[in-house]
């Protein structure tokens, strides 16, 4: 059966509306729009029903759940040469479909538009390399699947050394905006000031494409992201390198948020536990084929976790 592509216009950002049927393979490989899981994904076939009953009536009912995504948040989700949506996030909310028993229908569109998507009620769950920190959580609710270590990217021939964020000082950093990386960098744009410091520039910029030109082009030194990015982007483009790994900023906390006081996050943080507990070569799995370290892995989901 065909699934119907809806297109949603949300401020200035475009989402593409695509249903994800869990018992119905044939739908992803007919419709583009479609999130599409790894052969090798489908670890749990049937829905668990304990976790399942901590669901909403309304949800258990209408046996769906709107989540929006980001299109082009690479590992997480991008589009592949057939114009498919993959990644591990597709993987892995593939996985809490099954266990939860539910489709999920999608909308896709820049990580700023995700939390006004949720308050405005265009759709209940929101994930895409969507980090937590305590601004995001006043006003909604996060559940961890992962966490990732900040990056610094950089052009290759340049030769940057940085590793800390004193190190931005002096330069023109870029950052998805509406991230934890973008609320990093422009606090450091004033302690640079404080410190008495050579200047930094904060620039933020709506995808890791739109980063990536603005590293390429320029207009900026350092791509300041998580480093689930950070190792993907590096992989594709022999032009550009990993200057250096934060190791003393907290890992950024990965995951799926909701609107703060949705009955949905228990359900969800008892799916991800079942796959880390139950099922943790599905979980490692998931992860290892998007050529994603062992250290992205986390040993327990709750919901807002510290940050």
């Amino acid at each position: 059966m065909r699934t119907p592509a809806r297109v949603i216009v949300m401020g200035t950002a475009v989402f593409v509306l695509a249903v994800l049927l869990s018992g119905c393979d044939n739908t992803a490989a007919e419709n583009p729009n479609t999130p599409a899981a790894s052969a090798a994904a489908g670890g749990v076939t049937a829905p668990v029903e304990e976790i399942r009953d901590l669901l909403p009536a309304d949800v258990l009912d209408s046996n769906l759940i709107q989540v929006g995504s980001r299109e082009e948040a690479p590992p997480g989700t991008a589009r592949d040469s057939s114009g498919k949506v993959v990644g591990y996030e597709v993987d892995l909310m593939t996985e809490i479909s099954h266990i939860l028993g539910v489709d999920f229908e999608y909308s896709y569109g820049d990580v700023g538009a995700l939390i006004p998507g949720l308050q405005a009620n265009r759709f209940q769950a929101a994930n895409g390399a969507f980090g937590t920190n305590a601004e995001r959580q006043e006003v909604a609710d996060f559940v961890n699947y992962a966490a990732s270590p900040f990056a610094y990217v950089a052009v290759a021939d340049r030769e940057l050394d940085v590793s800390s964020l004193d190190d931005l000082c002096g330069l023109t950093v870029a950052t998805a905006n509406g991230t934890q990386a973008a609320n990093v960098a422009a606090q450091q744009v004033q302690t640079c000031a404080d410190k008495g410091l050579p200047e930094m520039v904060s620039s933020t910029y709506a995808n890791t494409n739109e980063n990536l030109l603005a590293l390429k082009s320029g207009r900026a030194d350092i791509y300041f992201t998580p480093s689930v990015t950070a190792l993907t982007v590096v992989a594709s483009d022999p032009t550009i390198e990993i200057a250096g790994v934060d190791a003393d900023l907290p890992a950024n906390s990965l995951g799926v948020s909701f609107l703060k006081g949705s009955p949905l996050p228990d359900a969800f943080a008892a799916a991800i536990n079942y796959i880390i507990e139950d099922e943790p070569d599905v979980y490692a799995g998931i992860f290892e084929r998007w050529d994603l370290p062992q250290q992205f892995l986390i040993e327990h989901s709750e919901v807002n976790p510290s940050h």
